[in-house]
């Protein structure tokens, strides 16, 4: 794992926003698409959690993990996302949570399991029974309101 931080502080906050910039770490990495708003996010998860980022699958993966040990909480930035076409559309689907005060936009469940069932990993396919009847299970009870259908996603290289 690289850790972008060894002391929490002031200076900490500095290198998350300098992270999240668009010439950054994160704006390095392909397809990134920089939002002052993802950015000014991350500084503020950072300074009141306490957290470290981490590249935890580095190089295989552009995946970027922001830690609290104190907590176990972890939040995951991903520059992109198997079976999703476009951030504003995952954004536009996504869920709206305010545990704490703090609200969050949570990807929609239907969005989850395409974009596992894209993914085709042995990890994600397990959970894919267990995520459609979930989905099928608030379906029938109404809550959350099912996400808008759209057509199937088009697998990398085809």
């Amino acid at each position: 794992m690289i850790s972008l931080s060894e002391n929490i502080g002031t200076s900490f906050i500095e290198r998350v926003h300098a992270f999240f910039s668009a010439e950054g770490e994160l704006g390095r990495v392909k397809n990134f698409e920089y939002r002052a708003e993802q950015q000014d996010m991350a500084c503020a998860v950072a300074a009141a959690l306490e957290a470290v980022i981490l590249r935890p699958y580095y190089p295989v993966s552009n995946l970027y993990r922001m830690v609290d040990d104190a907590t176990g909480l972890q939040a995951d930035f991903m520059p992109a996302i198997h079976g999703v076409r476009s951030f504003e559309g995952l954004r536009a689907r996504a869920v709206k949570h305010s545990p704490h005060g703090c609200t969050v936009l949570v990807a929609a469940l239907e969005d989850i399991i395409a974009s596992k069932r894209a993914a085709g990993r042995d990890r994600d396919l397990a959970v894919l029974p267990v995520l459609e009847r979930t989905l099928q299970a608030l379906a029938s009870t109404g809550t959350p309101p099912a996400p808008k259908k759209r057509s199937p996603p088009r697998r990398r290289g085809s």
